[in-house]
């Protein structure tokens, strides 16, 4: 059995790159994620006219939900959204394409928004700061993440000894040598 199945016609493949590239051909309505005025997004079907989708919809999903026809359908994974802009987002993703450059260190991005963020980190300006000890950070997640170390915390526990750690990562880089300090001590029985 083919293990990659199209989500919008069922057709199976052998490859994941094959499934995107007939999902790409033959199910997007266009590339860049701008949906036609006469696409069909309950069932994936692009009519001739407006006027002909109009007609389409009323014979063909009649029975379904006015919440259901304005949900936007991810023709590639089959995600839908409430909101045009959400989709548009994500389709973004799929297409690979990162039309947005940085033009200081060429890093690309889907999204012009992300562009924005990511050239916080090419400048001085840090405005967000610590009220406790006056620290700044370039980024809101910066000085979320400093804030942990002002209070007693410690929501990451090691389940192999009594450590815990304020900080996810930090608990990640101590089960390696808690881990194997384990395996020594087994060793030496």
């Amino acid at each position: 059995m083919d293990p990659y199945v199209c989500v919008v016609c069922t057709r199976t493949f052998i490859f994941k790159s094959s499934l995107k590239k007939h999902q790409v051909n033959n199910h997007r309505p266009l590339i860049d994620g701008d949906v036609p005025s006469n696409y069909c997004i309950v069932c994936k079907r692009t009519l001739s006219t407006v006027e002909a989708l109009q007609k389409h919809v009323n014979d063909k999903h009649s029975g379904k939900t006015r919440k259901i026809l304005e949900k936007f359908i991810c023709d590639i994974c089959g995600k839908d959204f409430s909101h045009r802009q959400s989709w548009l987002l994500h389709t973004k993703g799929h297409s690979g394409l990162k039309p947005y450059e940085c033009k200081k260190c060429s890093k690309t991005f889907r999204v012009k928004a992300f562009l924005t963020q990511h050239l916080k980190t090419h400048s001085d300006e840090k405005p967000f700061s610590c009220e406790m000890c006056g620290m700044r950070f370039k980024r809101k997640e910066g000085l979320r993440r400093h804030l942990q170390t002002h209070t007693n915390v410690k929501p990451f526990s090691c389940g192999n000894c009594t450590k815990s750690f304020r900080r996810k990562e930090h608990l990640r880089l101590h089960l390696n040598s808690c881990s194997r300090n384990l395996q020594n001590s087994f060793n030496d029985c």
